[in-house]
């Protein structure tokens, strides 16, 4: 099942990528990934890869910011050599393919009241603010991941041109099944958007991977590719509900203002339904 970024953010939760460098096998990688997840409380909003490419895994979690320095301690001791210290990503916007599907419901932002969005903390979600869908056999499918950044633009107008590229699904690699996601993302080395996609087609996929990265290099973007080749946990998008850690009127303002994500991806559809859903969220602030 997938939430709405919104349902998520009101939790005091953010998306996280880390990246990890490690010598040792994929095997033991799973079970140190999951242990350290374990022992934090995180196992239920995360997932996990072994990839090919300069980096060895990568792990995407939802998190509160004290939960996830946590989380970089437990796998730094978990792996008894890390070659290189532990990049940790922080998405300020988004646009996943099962956002996009739940904003094609009718009425998805009336679920954004005040009083429905306080009870978000508590409860589920309403079916309006869901997605649910059979999760992708990973013995058939191959993820990836594009690193792209613009050294001349800013991470906000890098996003929406590339949004627009998706939604304009000229491309091979933009098609449906694809299951495209964009993430704005910011690191102390690393300010751009991450382009993630799926496939069954894996001899047609790498020549449109090659094919999409000449055509940003063209276009003045740096990319780097990573290629999935084992999943080392499953994807899992839970909601921390009825947790203690981050409740409240006041919380819930403090987890909206910290980041961007009333201002971006989460409210880039059309018409009067963003102005109506970002006005409802924003009369928590007045609430509190």
């Amino acid at each position: 099942m997938h939430h709405h970024p919104i349902c998520h953010y009101l939790r005091g939760e953010r998306l996280y990528y880390l990246l990890i460098t490690v010598e040792t096998s994929a095997e033991e990688a799973s079970e140190n990934v999951e242990a350290a997840l374990n022992k934090v409380g995180l196992h239920n909003r995360a997932c996990a890869y072994w990839l090919f490419g300069d980096t060895d895994i990568i792990v995407r979690v939802w998190s509160s910011e004290s939960a996830i320095m946590d989380l970089e301690k437990e796998i730094a001791a978990a792996f008894h050599r890390v070659e290189k210290p532990i990049r940790r990503l922080l998405v300020s916007s988004m646009e996943t393919w099962y956002q996009r599907k739940i904003e094609t419901k009718l009425g998805w932002h009336g679920s954004l009241q005040p009083e429905s969005s306080l009870r978000m903390i508590e409860n589920d979600p309403p079916a309006a603010l869901r997605y649910d869908c059979e999760p992708s056999d990973v013995r058939k499918v191959m993820r990836f991941f594009i690193f792209i950044r613009e050294p001349s633009a800013k991470n906000k107008k890098l996003f929406k041109d590339l949004s627009n590229e998706v939604k304009s699904n000229q491309e091979p690699l933009f098609a449906a099944k694809s299951r495209i996601s964009l993430y704005s993302v910011y690191s102390r080395d690393f300010n751009g958007v991450i382009f993630k996609g799926e496939t069954t087609d894996f001899s047609a996929t790498a020549q449109h991977l090659v094919k999409f990265a000449s055509e940003q290099k063209r276009l003045g973007r740096e990319t780097t590719t990573y290629i999935c080749s084992r999943s080392l946990r499953r994807e899992s998008n839970a909601l921390a509900i009825g947790d203690d850690s981050e409740t409240g009127e006041i919380a819930i303002t403090q987890n909206l203002l910290i980041s961007e994500d009333c201002n971006s991806a989460v409210w880039q559809t059309d018409g009067n339904r963003v102005n109506d859903a970002r006005k409802a969220v924003s009369n928590l602030f007045v609430r509190v």
